[in-house]
């Protein structure tokens, strides 16, 4: 066996730089996000946050993507009391599926997509 091959099983350098096993972990942050919201990307994020550069910098991404949905679905259900909250949420929802969606397929590329509007409290 060569030099070459001394990788371990999934652990194949991708063009980007990232192994397909890192490159999964940030894919799964992203698609965790949309069905346990910050939970699963938190578990993903503090298992691996030491190990791999590239999956911390996704965990942090969607985190603080998660707690800027969050402030803005509590300023639209304060809203609410004067309608425009009610049309609001929903489109809040949605951007957030749509970003959360983006995040994965420019994850599965082995790219870094940072969410737009999202205040960046967690480093």
């Amino acid at each position: 066996m060569s030099d070459i091959d001394q990788t371990p099983a999934g652990q194949t350098e991708s063009s980007g730089g990232m192994s397909q096993d890192d490159r999964n972990l940030c894919v799964l942050i992203h698609i965790l996000a949309i069905f346990t919201y910050f939970v699963g990307p938190l578990v993903i994020w503090l298992l691996k946050k030491d190990q791999s550069r590239e999956v911390a910098r996704h965990g942090i991404e969607v985190l603080n993507f998660c707690i800027t949905m969050t402030l803005a679905g509590v300023v639209c259900s304060l809203l609410a009391f004067i309608v425009i909250g009610l049309i609001l949420l929903p489109l809040v929802g949605l951007y957030a599926l749509v970003n959360l969606i983006l995040g994965a397929v420019a994850a599965s590329k082995g790219e870094f997509r940072p969410y737009p509007f999202t205040l960046r409290l967690l480093s």
